[in-house]
């Protein structure tokens, strides 16, 4: 983590910040948004969040290429929360 920019973050912060950040993401979302979003950024160098976002990709594409895997977190989608006209299948 970069301290000073930590510092920083948290010295502008404001619960109504918080509170209209959850407000917008549930005008977005078009429903109540069940669960605490985690909405503090992360301070790292450069270096090490390209890593992390190669390592990412590289869990992404093991994924969806899972068929057992997208059928099982399809099923733990509520259908409500479900994007319409998506499937079980991946599609680019």
């Amino acid at each position: 983590m970069i301290r000073d920019f930590r510092d920083d973050f948290n010295r502008r912060f404001h619960v109504s910040d918080d509170q209209r950040l959850v407000t917008t993401m549930q005008a977005r979302v078009g429903s109540k948004i069940g669960f605490r979003i985690a909405e503090t950024p992360c301070f790292a160098p450069m270096a090490q969040l390209s890593e992390m976002a190669r390592s990412g990709a590289d869990f992404t594409h093991q994924l969806v290429g899972n068929q057992d895997y997208l059928q099982t977190s399809l099923a733990s989608i509520p259908i409500e929360n479900r994007f319409p006209g998506r499937g079980s299948t991946h599609t680019s």
